[in-house]
């Protein structure tokens, strides 16, 4: 399934704030963009791995501020929490990152 799709599913389901549910799909939508630019494919959820989220971090450390990657990361990690509690994944990727500093 597309990161967009899950993302879609994810909009609809989520008890989350309206607000905040914006933030993170905003910030899911560039996390997209950014692999459609890098790898010219969509973001599949099975290429959603710790050393993807690795790459896109260093990739922001060189552009953006860690604050930037970090509510990114957040949103990410909310979205790969939620689809383990759909059982649409096994393992939250995202939680093996560290945040930026």
């Amino acid at each position: 399934m597309l990161v967009t799709e899950l993302t879609g599913l994810f909009a609809l389901a989520s008890p989350i704030a309206s607000k905040t549910l914006r933030m993170y799909v905003a910030d899911i939508s560039l996390v997209c963009r950014w692999y459609e630019h890098e790898y010219r494919q969509p973001l599949d959820s099975s290429d959603l791995t710790p050393e993807l989220v690795i790459r896109y971090r260093l990739w922001c450390m060189n552009r953006l501020s860690p604050g930037t990657f970090n509510r990114r990361r957040t949103a990410l990690n909310k979205l790969c929490a939620w689809a383990i509690q759909q059982k649409l994944f096994t393992i939250n990727p995202v939680s093996e990152v560290p945040c930026a500093k």
